[in-house]
Formats: C-alpha cells, structure tokens, sequence
C-alpha cells in the first residue's frame, strides 16, 4: 500500500518522517517490509529545507504524484500558514481525498484540509497552538482540542508535539 505524505518548505521533520518510520516498522512487524512504500510530495521543485535545517528530496511533485495512493498524510510545521491558500495543494488535495483509504493529517497539517473544505461537518484535532485559529476561522469543523487523535471516518487528525 502506497502512503503519500505532503511536504513543504519549512515542514517538521518529525510530522515527515515519525509516520513513515510507524508504517515501515509495522510492514517489518508483519514480516513483509514491502508491505507499504511511501512517496514524499511537494508543491515546490528541488529540495526541501525542513525546520531543522535538514534537507528532504521529494519522490514527487503535486503533478507527478503517483494515482495509487492508500494513505494520504499531510505534515505540519509552524509554516503552514505560508502555503494555506495555495491553490494547487488544494486541488491536489481534493483529488485525492476522494480516492484514498485513508487521509490524515499530522498537527498543523490540519489547516491544509480545513482550507480545502475536507474537514467541515467532521471531528478533528491539531497542535494545542492552532486548535483556537482553526476553531474560530472554520466555525463548520468540531475541533476537540485535548485529544491526542481522532478518527471520523476515513479522515484522521492527530495533535502530534510541535506545531
């Protein structure tokens, strides 16, 4: 099964790559390390400058990215305000929450879903800093502020440890 996790620049690293290690160890648990294969996206050409200096190489562009996707993960980072509006993610992004198993986002990567309209009418949670900003700007989502994780439907949210 194919995971797809949605990077940018400034993305935490932690929200990037803390999923991927959870999925390449429960492919290892089952005895079948081939069990899932991941592919880093963005919306920018080139390498990634994450917050904490470190470079990422994209596997993909919005443009390239595979049609195969089970899960789709969005990464946060305090940053994301800087691309909430960006209207190719969101296209992106509601092309492919239409056909994946799974959608999720990391802490703040939540904003890029209410942004494209995936999270109204639906239970979510997000880093405690953006459960405010995203109650008020998107009165439609019901943000439950002091839970680790939530799951509605298909769609999960977790408020991770950084923002």
């Amino acid at each position: 099964m194919k995971i797809a996790v949605l990077a940018f620049p400034n993305v935490q690293m932690l929200d990037l790559v803390g999923p991927i290690d959870v999925f390449a160890e429960a492919a290892r648990q089952l005895g079948d390390p081939a069990a899932y294969t991941f592919e880093i996206v963005s919306a920018v050409e080139g390498p990634l400058v994450a917050s904490n200096g470190m470079q990422i190489t994209p596997d993909a562009m919005l443009q390239t990215s595979s049609a195969d996707i089970d899960t789709l993960l969005i990464a946060g980072s305090s940053s994301v305000k800087l691309i909430e509006q960006d209207p190719a993610i969101r296209e992106w992004l509601h092309r492919y929450a239409r056909t994946v198993r799974r959608l999720a986002s990391v802490c703040s990567g939540a904003m890029l879903l209410a942004n494209a309209g995936l999270l109204d009418g639906k239970r979510v949670t997000t880093h405690w800093n953006e459960t405010s900003r995203l109650s008020e700007r998107f009165p439609s989502v019901h943000v439950e502020p002091d839970q680790i994780y939530v799951k509605d439907g298909n769609l999960y949210t977790s408020a991770g440890v950084t923002a």
